[in-house]
């Protein structure tokens, strides 16, 4: 099966788009780059066709991703299971589990992860209880690529990847959020 990841960044009228596509059965991954101008008509089109339009329906996970200032062990809470299977009950199949950096790593430019517990058993619940669809989302909320409110390099990022790639790569029902 292919994964398909898409994010765009627009400033000031000027959209940077970035697409990968990865067989999950191979190793070939395509990256695609655009640019290009930014349309307002594009704002107040309709894209939403209906829970039948769409395969992935679903909503943030939220706790992990709690006080992304206050380092691994800082303020955050376990999503529980009675929750996510609430909404999964209500149609969703997919979840947006937002973590940040120092809960699924304790060391910088490790390329192995040794997340805090709740991570790991939220993704299981997840794919293989319910047989849902997780968006693994790395993401210091407004901090950018730091850890332990210190710039990260590019390598500890890849480093980064690689980990979560290496835990739950092989995974199908894991989708991974670029941020």
């Amino acid at each position: 099966s292919i994964v398909a990841v898409a994010t765009s960044l627009c400033v000031a009228g000027v959209c940077l788009h970035l697409s990968m596509l990865r067989d999950r059965n191979t190793t070939n991954i395509q990256t695609t780059i655009g640019l290009n101008e930014f349309h307002k008509a594009n704002l107040y089109k309709k894209n939403y066709k209906g829970q039948e339009g769409m395969w992935c329906v679903g909503i943030n996970v939220v706790g992990f991703d709690l006080g992304a200032t206050t380092g691994r062990n800082g303020y955050y809470t376990h999503p529980s299971h009675d929750q996510i299977e609430y909404f999964h009950h209500q149609g969703a199949n997919c979840f947006r589990l937002a973590v940040t950096w120092e809960r699924l790593q304790s060391r910088l430019g490790s390329e192995d992860l040794d997340p805090v517990d709740g991570i790991e058993q939220a993704v299981d619940f997840i794919t293989n209880y319910l047989g849902d669809h997780v968006v693994i989302d790395p993401h210091n909320n407004d901090e950018g690529l730091r850890y332990n409110n210190k710039d990260a390099s590019r390598s500890d990022f890849v480093n980064l990847w690689k980990a979560i790639t290496k835990k739950w790569g092989k995974n199908p029902k894991c989708i991974f959020g670029l941020y």
